[in-house]
């Protein structure tokens, strides 16, 4: 199909940050020819509290959110030109 293609990439610190995964991401982003952006998604606790709520446990409760610098450099990577 030759529909235009947003791709969005939850960064979590220490679980896909590392140089190859974001490599291993920008691999794939450059197999699908219709992307025409890609943001990526600082983890953040945010929205913590509606696990709580409805009584979900949060297996991400004490993870530290995302830096948003380092963010900020992945999605440079991911979205510069080759």
């Amino acid at each position: 199909h030759d529909k235009k293609v947003w791709v969005r990439y939850v960064a979590l610190p220490g679980i896909n940050d590392s140089e190859k995964d974001i490599k291993a991401a920008r691999e794939i982003i450059d197999t699908i020819r219709n992307v025409v952006k890609t943001e990526v998604l600082s983890f953040h606790q945010l929205g913590s509290y509606k696990y709580e709520e409805l009584g979900i446990p949060y297996k991400l409760k004490d993870h530290p959110e995302m830096d948003p610098r380092k963010a900020k450099e992945i999605e440079k990577y991911l979205t510069e030109k080759k």
